[in-house]
């Protein structure tokens, strides 16, 4: 009878570890629902946030084709996200807490079915450990080189020709020091190396490598530096109240990948191995400041810029990725390089009532048409986009904006696509160029 005592006890009580950690945990819910609703002249992705290369009828805006360009008009509220955070117990000293989002932006299909179906899409998942001006963090959470969003209404605001969007498992250290009115923030992490997104590793004529980030063998590395304070005043951003920021990132990722074609007669099966590198530099600059919580009357500027080679590993889609460079009878595989940035200036006429004006930029540079071939698609010169947007937000649960978006890409080359035989013509090309006209509702719900 001892015996069986004995092992009850001990089930009891190992039943009790969880409920006892359960207690040291709160939970809290977040989010919003987003009703997305909007027309473009070229039937292009709701994120209206790459080249029309990528997206939309093949190159609709600058084809002659019959039925390639014609407008479109779209709803939807597969944006919409919820997450949760996890406050746990103190360790070391340290508090810790969690964070766990998802949205519903995977698409099942492309069918506009009567009951539309779309996928769970895990966006951020983890936990961190907080001392005073100390923070490490353990898992898939955003990079340094999305932290400042512009406000528009469209997801993935300005990918590939003014701001990055980039998630990626990591560990991250942040260290905080006081510095006046302000702060200085210095971070490191370490990441996960990211494929591109623009077949960057398929070979040519071998076809079947796997993707380049899934068969690196070294980390991404990023590392931060910031000053952030109170100098002359806030502004708005994001509806919140904030001080000058100067903020200059850098990420580096060394990607593998197999050989191509080497010579006219030869394949060889060899390695390649090429450095990723971006640096990007961030201003906001309270223009017209407040000492209070109240934005009526207040405006900022946010100015950023970039350059780096291969820019699909922090989530930047320039088109294509990498490219293959023909000299002395061989081809060799270069990295793209490409700069750009954003500009963006809000104005609050009141707490309920503001605007904002965002216009990127992005340009691929050091490809020459004449022994230069992109990988995955046809090349695009440089793109831009303005989106001029007003928004009303009654009470901080409700939020909505109408905004216009043009959007332009320039090509290297003018050239024509024949649908009936999926054929790309160079004779009697069409234009380099091609634009997009976009009108655009949102409807947000915070909880």
């Amino acid at each position: 009878m001892k015996k069986h005592a004995f092992f009850a006890l001990a089930m009891v009580a190992l039943l009790a570890v969880p409920v006892v950690a359960l207690a040291q945990t709160e939970f809290t819910l977040g989010g919003y629902i987003k009703l997305e609703s909007f027309w473009d002249s070229a039937a292009m992705s709701k994120n209206i946030n790459r080249p029309p290369v990528v997206l939309g009828d093949r190159d609709a805006t600058r084809d002659a084709t019959v039925g390639a360009t014609h407008g479109r008009f779209n709803m939807t509220a597969q944006s919409s996200r919820f997450n949760f955070t996890i406050k746990g117990p103190k360790l070391w000293g340290a508090t810790i807490t969690g964070f766990l989002e998802a949205d519903l932006d995977e698409q099942a299909d492309d069918r506009q079915s009567a009951s539309h179906a779309y996928r769970f899409r895990l966006r951020h998942a983890f936990f961190r450990l907080n001392w005073p001006g100390t923070e490490l963090l353990f898992g898939q959470y955003w990079s340094y080189f999305s932290e400042f969003y512009p406000e528009l209404v469209q997801d993935g605001p300005f990918q590939g020709h003014g701001c990055a969007t980039h998630r990626l498992p990591q560990i991250r250290v942040t260290q905080e020091f006081t510095m006046g009115p302000g702060k200085l923030i210095l971070s490191g992490l370490i990441g996960k190396p990211t494929d591109s997104n623009d077949s960057g590793n398929v070979n040519y004529p071998i076809s079947d490598s796997p993707l380049e980030g899934q068969t690196s063998e070294t980390p991404q590395l990023q590392a931060k530096i910031q000053y952030e304070g109170d100098l002359w005043g806030k502004a708005g951003f994001y509806g919140r109240p904030r001080g000058f920021v100067a903020q200059l990132a850098g990420g580096w990722q060394r990607s593998r990948y197999r050989a191509l074609m080497r010579d006219n007669i030869n394949i060889i099966n060899d390695q390649e191995y090429l450095n990723n590198w971006v640096i990007q530099g961030t201003l906001f600059i309270p223009v017209i400041p407040t000492t209070t919580a109240n934005l009526a009357g207040t405006a900022a500027l946010t100015v950023q810029a970039y350059v780096g080679q291969g820019l699909a590993f922090i989530g930047n889609e320039t088109g294509f990725n990498s490219l293959l460079h023909f000299h002395n009878g061989r081809f060799d595989r270069h990295l793209l390089k490409t700069w750009g940035g954003y500009l963006q200036a809000n104005y609050y006429f009141t707490n309920q009532w503001f605007m904002n004006v965002a216009a990127g930029l992005g340009s691929n540079f050091d490809f020459d048409t004449y022994t230069d071939m992109a990988v995955g698609t046809r090349p695009v010169h440089h793109w831009w986009e303005v989106s001029p947007a007003l928004y009303y937000r009654p009470i901080a649960a409700l939020k909505f904006g109408l905004q216009y978006t043009y959007t332009r890409a320039n090509y290297y080359r003018a050239e024509t696509f024949n649908p009936a035989n999926g054929q790309v013509s160079f004779f009697n090309p069409v234009n380099n160029w091609g634009d997009v006209h976009s009108v655009r509702f949102g409807a947000w719900f915070f909880f």
